[in-house]
């Protein structure tokens, strides 16, 4: 539900405006059903992407109830109502049932991606079913579409628009009245409480690889030890 939400939130945006996704160290999963709204997905060659899949069931704490003489009374409306119960096993028509509800949202996911990424249902099937894939495989297999990062995505949007050169703003850049910019430490536990965080540069989040080199992985943020 949470993929959703976000999705449907990112898809009603690309109808207005260029939605590019940067994928980072990981973007699979949900992850991954999120960026189904971009026109253009760019990987890191390590990134851990795809998982293309669903699992789900339930916890079985009715033994725990009978040892510690725990009693919980059900009041259910509905044939199925009380199916998600912790208080005991599914019935076999429940887990039937259960199960029915997996393979519609996995075929969603599937349909999703096969839309999104103009490939076959059943190539995203075989690619699918929790499977992972590096930033490198799902360029090559279609499920992403070039390797880079922020800057690269950058890159492409500013293209794409016909702009020859873009800022980067990182927001928001006001420090609170009260913090002396001459106090890092404080300035620190103040964002922590907070929430605030300090303007920083963009810094390219990966570097061109090519096949004979290695692989090139930086972290989203700088460590200042003194």
């Amino acid at each position: 539900m949470a993929g959703e939400k976000v999705y449907h939130s990112a898809a009603t945006a690309a109808e207005r405006k260029p939605f590019v996704v940067s994928m980072g160290n990981v973007a699979a999963s949900g992850g991954y059903y999120v960026a189904m709204a971009a026109e253009q997905i760019f990987v890191d060659p390590a990134t851990v992407t795809g998982s293309i899949g669903i699992y789900g069931g339930k916890a079985d704490f009715s033994g725990l109830y009978e040892k510690i003489e725990v009693g919980k009374e059900l009041y259910t409306r509905g044939k199925y109502a009380g199916m998600l119960t912790n208080t005991r096993p599914f019935t076999d028509e429940e887990r039937e049932k259960y199960h029915s509800h997996l393979k519609s949202f996995y075929g969603h996911f599937v349909d999703l991606v096969a839309e999104s990424r103009n490939l076959p249902q059943d190539s995203v099937d075989c690619m699918s079913r929790g499977k992972v894939w590096t930033g490198r495989e799902a360029t090559v297999r279609g499920l992403a579409d070039q390797t880079g990062g922020i800057k690269q995505a950058l890159d492409y949007l500013a293209n794409e628009l016909g702009f020859e050169e873009y800022r980067v703003e990182i927001l928001p850049r006001k420090r609170p009245w009260f913090i002396a910019p001459k106090i890092p430490f404080l300035g620190s536990l103040v964002s922590i409480l907070t929430g605030r965080q300090e303007p920083s540069e963009v810094i390219p989040s990966s570097l061109p690889i090519s096949e004979e080199e290695s692989v090139f992985a930086r972290m989203p943020f700088d460590i200042d030890i003194r």
